[in-house]
C-alpha cells in the first residue's frame, strides 16, 4: 500500500472507497478540509470500534438467534479490546479474521495510540494509517459479508432476516459460553 503525498490524494482514495464505506466514514471528507489528522484518526477509530460492537452484535443475533435486546445490552456493557475483539469474531463466526486483512488496522492502530497519547507523529505516517483504515473497512467488510450476509461497516438494518430467537434466558447462557461478560 502506498501512502498518498497530500491529502487531496487521501481524498481521491476515500472517493475510489466503495459507496457502503464512504456513507459509513461520511465525516472524512469535511473533516479532511477543516482539521488536521490528528482529529481525523480518532474519529476513524470510533467509528471502526462500533462498526466492530455491531459486526459482534449482528453475528450473535444472525448466527446464533440470540435475544437482540439482551445481546445488545451485553454487548454495549463489554470492554471489548482488540485482542478481545479477534477471539469474540472467532468464535461468533466460526473462523477468525484472515491476518492480512487484520495488518491493514495494526499499521493505522500504531499510529492512532501515539496520536491519542500525544506522541509526534509526522503528516506522512497519519495519511499512511488514513489509507491503512479504509483499506480495512472494504476488505473486513467483504470478509463479514462472505461469511453472515450483512456488512460490517455500513447499513444494519434488515441483517436479522425473519428467523425466531432464542429466549432470554438461553440468550444469557450462549453469551456467556461465548465468553461475554454477562450480569
Amino acid at each position: 500500500m502506498t501512502t498518498p503525498g497530500s491529502w487531496r490524494g487521501v481524498v481521491n482514495r476515500f472517493k475510489q472507497a466503495p459507496k457502503e464505506v464512504q456513507k459509513y466514514f461520511e465525516y472524512l471528507l469535511p473533516l479532511a478540509g477543516q482539521f488536521p489528522g490528528q482529529v481525523i484518526l480518532p474519529y476513524l477509530f470510533s467509528r471502526i470500534e462500533y462498526g466492530h460492537n455491531m459486526t459482534i452484535y449482528c453475528g450473535v443475533v444472525k448466527l446464533h438467534r440470540a435475544d437482540a435486546d439482551l445481546t445488545w445490552n451485553v454487548i454495549d456493557k463489554q470492554h471489548m479490546t482488540r485482542d478481545q475483539f479477534r477471539k469474540l469474531f472467532t468464535t461468533v463466526f466460526g473462523g477468525s479474521i484472515p491476518k492480512a486483512i487484520y495488518e491493514q488496522l495494526e499499521v493505522a492502530e500504531r499510529v492512532r495510540d501515539k496520536v491519542i497519547h500525544g506522541h509526534y507523529v509526522a503528516d506522512k505516517e497519519i495519511r499512511k494509517a488514513v489509507v491503512s483504515v479504509l483499506g480495512y473497512a472494504e476488505h473486513f467488510n467483504n470478509l463479514v459479508r462472505k461469511l453472515a450476509g450483512f456488512p460490517a461497516f455500513g447499513k444494519y438494518s434488515g441483517f436479522k432476516g425473519r428467523g425466531k430467537s432464542l429466549d432470554r434466558t438461553t440468550t444469557r447462557w450462549l453469551l456467556k459460553g461465548m465468553d461475554f461478560s454477562v450480569k
